[in-house]
């Protein structure tokens, strides 16, 4: 008898009954809620310090992402590593495909990510690792809208009277750093350190942001805006 696939179901299933959920968490992003359930109400509430600014409930799509802290266990699974993007120094993470998703294992920090069918999971030192889980969280945000035909660009940006600049560059570039220098300026908005979501209605195009990546470091926050109007 064929033994039955390894799927995401499959694997994630016992780690979540293993690790009942005490804690839960809603964000709205315009139209989309992301709902957070997680075994740690230290994580909960250092993600509602986080995106302070979009608590609440009311998108009419909603993403599921469980979070789970704990020992990240041994899947044993023909991970493949993952290629050094331009500008990175270091491997950080490797990846197996199942039939239902795929699995991402963490080569510094060990955390797991499950990307299933409509369920997502994050597996191990969550707490410790808070930003993963923030870069996990927004990530499934910008997948809900680069479906809806957002594009996506690697740069920094800022903002002043509704229009927008984004700064584009390579890791390591200064791309947030030259953002931060800009924001000496008066008058300015800060839209994003990292990553920019640019959609076009009618004959404008609207940026919007994909939301800081450290928390700490720069105030989560998001911001809508009208700018580089085409002729």
């Amino acid at each position: 008898m064929t033994p039955a696939p390894t799927t995401i179901a499959g694997l994630f299933g016992p780690i979540r009954d293993a690790h009942p959920v005490t804690a839960n968490l809603e964000l709205t992003f315009g139209d989309v809620t992301v709902t957070v359930a997680s075994n740690s109400p230290e994580l909960i509430d250092k993600l509602c310090a986080y995106y302070a600014d979009f608590l609440g409930d009311g998108g009419a799509l909603r993403i599921p992402i469980t979070a789970i802290e704990a020992t990240p266990p041994d899947l044993g699974l023909p991970y493949t590593v993952k290629e050094r993007e331009p500008g990175k120094t270091k491997l950080k993470e490797a990846y197996c495909d199942l039939p239902d998703g795929r699995v991402v294992r963490k080569l510094i920090t060990g955390l797991l990510f499950f990307f299933g069918r409509g369920a997502h999971a994050a597996v191990g030192p969550c707490l410790a690792n808070d930003n993963q889980i923030v870069n996990f969280i927004n990530n499934r945000l910008i997948e809900v809208r680069l479906r809806a035909g957002d594009l996506l660009f690697h740069a920094a940006g800022v903002a002043r009277n509704g229009r927008g600049l984004a700064l584009a560059g390579f890791s390591g570039a200064g791309k947030s750093t030259l953002a931060l220098a800009i924001m000496r300026r008066p008058g300015l908005d800060f839209i994003s350190n990292d990553r920019l979501l640019v959609a076009r209605t009618g004959r404008a195009a609207w940026s919007c942001a994909a939301w800081p990546r450290c928390p700490g470091s720069i105030p989560a926050r998001s911001s809508t805006i009208r700018a580089w109007p085409r002729s």
